[in-house]
């Protein structure tokens, strides 16, 4: 095996208590890395990461962020990828709510150097496209192209704890980094995972996504967000689950042949649920909606996680809200394999009332 050049580890912590031992994995690799800097108490994620790059002396360092395991093998897997126009290779992670992330990262000091993280909703995704610009590539670390995402080489573990607030404050940010991506089938993609995960918490980040698809921000919040209203009433709500509270909610919206009335409909419908304080309902509804093979079923399953969040129903607020998820346009195209759902449709519409 050819000599792998030196790499420094950047440890980017908040102070959370899994620092030490993200840390312990970094000095247990394999190929023995120069340094470690430890970042700590910096936020949002682009100040943090640009300081740690301004004390790397190493042509190579590793993000580690303090939420990660690392297996022995991860820097030495990472650095037997690059080649010479690589700025960054990227491996996966196992975790207990997706059962696999992208988060290791092995970047190239001089394309961080040149280009640091700006503060924008999505540093990572502005950085990659910048040094596309220049000539860059990103790859992934022993990725099966072939093989089911299931099967693909994982580096390490990616072990937050998922804590009720957590999941929240991260997936709204995760919900309007994905608007701001402007990436449809990622949003439908998440939803889908998130629903079949049997983690505890994957219905709050399954809620919490949706509705920070609506978020207004544009700067960088990884590692600062910090909404309380919103959350208290998220928990609030799902805590009459299996209580028998809530009163009976008769309407079921039927489905839309057009993306905008499917939004509409089931915003009106999350936000009768939580004024009627029907969590059970909710849920059932949610799952239903996974369930069928709806052309707009994501559109749908985000207006009613995010119509719990309101407190009554107002065109002029549905309106603009729609006009957020406009910019999944591309997503919202007819083709050939909608006919059934049409065909579902009109006979849901036509059949006798009552």
């Amino acid at each position: 095996m050819s000599r792998v050049p030196e790499v420094t580890a950047v440890v980017l912590s908040i102070g959370e208590p899994t620092t030490a031992r993200a840390i312990e994995s970094v000095k247990r690799q394999t190929v023995a890395l120069k340094e470690i800097v430890l970042i700590e108490g910096i936020a949002p994620f682009h100040r943090a990461l640009n300081e740690g790059v301004g004390r790397v002396t190493t042509p190579l360092f590793v993000q580690v962020d303090a939420d990660m395991i690392l297996d022995p093998d991860c820097v030495e897997s990472l650095a037997a990828c690059l080649a010479d126009n690589v700025a960054v290779v990227v491996g996966q992670l196992r975790d207990p709510l997706y059962g696999r992330v992208e988060g290791i990262k092995l970047f190239r000091t001089e394309s961080v150097r040149r280009y640091p993280f700006r503060d924008s909703i999505s540093p990572d995704t502005d950085f990659v496209r910048e040094i596309g610009q220049q000539g860059w590539a990103v790859i992934y670390a022993l990725r099966y192209p072939e093989g089911e995402r299931a099967q693909w080489h994982t580096l390490g573990e990616h072990d937050p704890g998922y804590a009720p607030r957590y999941t929240y404050t991260k997936h709204v940010v995760k919900g309007r980094r994905l608007r701001y991506r402007e990436d449809g089938t990622a949003v439908r993609d998440h939803l889908q995972v998130l629903h079949a995960s049997t983690h505890p918490a994957s219905l709050i980040a399954e809620i919490a996504l949706a509705h920070g698809l609506f978020l207004d921000c544009e700067g960088d919040l990884l590692g600062r967000y910090q909404e309380d209203g919103e959350f208290r009433r998220l928990m609030d709500f799902l805590g009459c689950r299996g209580r028998g509270r809530g009163r009976r909610i008769d309407v079921a919206p039927l489905p839309a042949l057009f993306p905008k009335a499917a939004f509409r409909r089931w915003y009106r419908l999350g936000i009768s649920l939580a004024r009627g304080r029907s969590a059970d309902r909710f849920e059932r509804e949610l799952g239903q909606l996974h369930g069928r093979s709806y052309s707009w079923s994501w559109v749908m399953q985000v207006g009613l996680c995010h119509g719990i969040f309101a407190e009554r129903f107002d065109p002029a607020t549905l309106a603009r809200e729609w006009s957020k998820l406009r910019v999944f346009g591309s997503c919202f195209q007819l083709g050939a394999a909608t006919r059934p759902f049409v065909r579902e449709v009109w006979a849901r519409v036509r059949a006798p009332q009552g």
